[in-house]
């Protein structure tokens, strides 16, 4: 057997590249690196420079295990709030809240936030099982008992489409799982007072003329 297997790799030597990948096709197997992931994002608004809630929502089919993390990586243009801490962020696993603090405790998730990142860091007694749905609140809208939500990110001050990616470590620092939505920003929404104000002139205008011609005077 040995001698086949020195004939075969002898002849890929001499063949090439090519025969190799033939090899590889045919005796071997070509292993997924990264487990599937589905996320999406429900932002309260994408005007560019304003102030956004967002709900996260992602699911693996790999468990995120005691001691593993999630990340989520913000492209350059966001930043966070000055303040903006584990108070601003809610993890909700298949509709049950769970406990958060600025570190990792006894049935407590450890988040931090920087304008780069937020990273949830799962305590050695609480994991998420694979395939179960779980969203991720940042702003106002994540306030858990006891505490208030008061700080959000801010979308990018230029108009365009920004890669949000969503990542999952096990317990071991080892990415398992990866996964991105796009989030697209907006001009600023018109003031809606000008209009206001443009169509009460107009209609003052309209009816100063009409006046004029009534009189002859136009």
């Amino acid at each position: 057997m040995c001698c086949v297997f020195y004939q075969i790799m002898k002849f890929v030597y001499r063949n090439g590249f090519v025969y190799l990948v033939l090899f590889l096709v045919l005796f071997g197997q070509v292993t997924p690196v990264f487990a599937g992931m589905t996320v999406s994002d429900s932002a309260s608004t994408t005007v560019v420079s304003v102030a956004a809630n967002h709900a996260i929502s992602f699911s693996s089919t790999v468990s995120v295990p005691a001691n593993g993390k999630i990340k989520i990586l913000w492209p350059s243009g966001f930043t966070a709030q000055s303040g903006m801490d584990y108070t601003d962020v809610k993890v909700v696993k298949n509709g049950v809240e769970l406990s958060d603090g600025s570190s990792a405790l006894t049935q407590t998730l450890g988040i931090t936030v920087s304008d780069s990142q937020t990273v949830i860091t799962m305590p050695y007694d609480v994991t998420i099982a694979s395939d179960l749905p779980t969203t991720i609140y940042l702003g106002t809208a994540a306030g858990q008992t006891g505490q208030t939500a008061d700080k959000q990110y801010v979308n990018p001050s230029t108009v365009g489409s920004y890669t949000v990616t969503v990542e999952q470590y096990n317990a071991s620092n080892t990415l398992d799982a990866s996964s991105s939505f796009l989030i697209s920003t907006t001009a600023t929404t018109p003031d809606m007072s000008t209009y206001v104000q443009l169509m009460t002139i107009s209609a003052a205008c309209g009816f100063v003329f009409f006046q004029l011609k009534r009189q002859g005077v136009v």
